[in-house]
């Protein structure tokens, strides 16, 4: 997987789970600084520990 596919793939997975979590929990997720906030999590913040722990 080239890294372009790679970011594109983090992107696409924050993008779905943002959208569940949204439709179960819509009271979680309503500003857009909780939404910067989990696509910082799930694009930056978890690879790097996952990189860390390998």
């Amino acid at each position: 997987m080239t890294p372009g596919q790679r970011a594109l793939a983090l992107y696409l997975a924050a993008g779905a789970a943002y959208v569940t979590l949204g439709v179960f929990f819509p009271r979680l997720l309503l500003s857009w600084v909780e939404g910067a906030g989990f696509l910082l999590l799930a694009v930056w913040l978890l690879p790097a520990l996952i990189g860390l722990r390998r």
